[in-house]
């Protein structure tokens, strides 16, 4: 039986940003071009659909610019991690946009 990192089609970045949505705040643990996996205290549930944004900053992006990466998605699994959820979450759609200091 395969388990989840197996399943894996493309490489994950150890990135760690901040994601907001529903007027929560998370941290990403990893990014990958199909999902994010990231940190909260919300409770969200397998086959969830979410609104979110993911925020790079100028020291994340190679140039002098805030980048925001709004993203709908799938939430794949949700697992108690201490005090927060680790939710594991497949894009379904997204678009960015660049803010400049």
């Amino acid at each position: 039986m395969l388990d989840a990192r197996d399943k894996r089609h493309s490489h994950r970045f150890p990135i760690q940003v901040p994601v907001l949505f529903d007027s929560e705040q998370g941290e990403t643990r990893d990014v990958s071009v199909e999902g994010v996996y990231f940190f909260c205290k919300a409770t969200l549930r397998p086959g969830d659909n979410i609104d979110f944004s993911l925020q790079f900053d100028k020291n994340t992006v190679s140039n002098d610019s805030h980048m925001y990466f709004a993203c709908r998605g799938t939430v794949l699994r949700s697992e108690k991690n201490g005090q927060r959820n680790g939710v594991a979450v497949r894009f379904t759609d997204s678009e960015h946009s660049h803010l400049f200091v």
